[in-house]
């Protein structure tokens, strides 16, 4: 998959190289960091004995990139070895099944309410969606997610 994307953006670039090695340069050319927001809501989820999973459209380094950006969890459930992709709500009822929570009992908080808010919801999952930007408002729209802690 990884060399196929990157025989993609070789091929709009115009550039001749082996995708395998442009697929290696580009991911290594990638540093991902986590919003300051997120140690502090794993710190208070794990405080409050609250189980976490993360869900997302990746591939299976998705376990790799999450701790180098230094979010660590037990759960990772990731499209490339699920079997399913957002907003598919078979994605999130592998995550239930993982963290071994009802939907009810559930919250899924994403960055997109055509993938994370349309699946979750088709799952029975509750949902909020992170909208840092001013207009953020709406029952279920939160502008950080540190704002999960005051519904516990």
């Amino acid at each position: 998959l990884r060399a196929r994307c990157a025989a993609i953006v070789l091929a709009e670039l115009g550039i001749e190289a082996d995708p395998a090695i442009a697929a290696t340069l580009l991911i290594d050319a990638i540093a991902f960091r986590a919003y300051d927001d997120v140690a502090p809501l794993l710190a208070g989820l794990a405080d409050a004995g609250v189980g976490v999973a993360v869900v997302s459209n990746w591939d299976c380094s998705l376990p790799e990139a999450l701790a180098a950006a230094g979010i660590q969890v037990e759960h990772v459930v990731a499209s490339g070895s699920s079997g399913s992709s957002k907003p598919d709500p078979a994605i999130f009822g592998v995550a239930l099944d993982v963290l071994g929570v009802a939907p009810g009992r559930a919250l899924h908080v994403g960055d997109t309410e055509e993938t994370d808010g349309v699946g979750a919801r088709a799952a029975g999952i509750d949902v909020r969606i992170v909208d840092r930007g001013e207009a953020a408002g709406g029952a279920d729209t939160i502008r950080a997610l540190t704002d999960v802690l005051d519904l516990l």
